[in-house]
């Protein structure tokens, strides 16, 4: 992700706050890091970033509804983000990382700091491991691929693995 730097020397010794609420500017972020997000309501990030001595103190919080492909069926549902956090990024640590630039870098003289990298990496921290439409989610049919919820599926059960089909009558109390 490119993302644009801005010079910690232009923040005051107070901090400064940004606010983010655009879903055009969140859409980028997603679509630059390559993340199946959509847009489903209000989402709204916060981040203040605090220079001080050794480094930079990054606090914020990012609140609001998404929709993400369930782990099950595949289709979008809502998720919820209600995610604060607050990190601190020393200079010594930047200059030492193989890796390459992170949330700050080192450039012309002077430490810079991406306002979307900081952002897209708290988004990840929030997201759901496993995403789900619902509780409930059935999942896709083994056998068809149609989403068992919907009722589309038609296929037997009794046309299953003949496997399994010592366990079909089992009952467990």
């Amino acid at each position: 992700m490119q993302g644009k730097w801005l010079p910690i020397s232009d923040i005051p010794v107070q901090g400064r706050e940004f606010y983010f609420e655009d879903d055009q500017g969140w859409t980028s972020i997603w679509k630059e890091a390559g993340l199946e997000c959509r847009s489903s309501g209000q989402l709204s990030g916060t981040l203040g970033v605090f220079p001080q001595k050794h480094g930079v103190y990054f606090q914020g919080s990012i609140t609001g509804q998404i929709a993400m492909p369930c782990t099950r069926c595949l289709e979008y549902g809502p998720v919820e983000l209600d995610h604060r956090f607050d990190l601190f990024e020393e200079f010594e640590d930047a200059m030492n990382d193989p890796e390459g630039p992170g949330l700050i870098k080192f450039d012309n003289g002077q430490w810079m700091f991406s306002l979307e990298r900081v952002l897209l990496e708290q988004f990840i921290l929030t997201l759901p491991d496993k995403p789900l439409c619902q509780e409930d989610c059935s999942g896709l049919c083994p056998a068809c691929g149609e989403i068992i919820g919907h009722g589309s599926c038609r296929c037997s059960k009794q046309g299953a693995d003949p496997r399994m089909a010592v366990f079909r009558g089992l009952k467990i109390k």
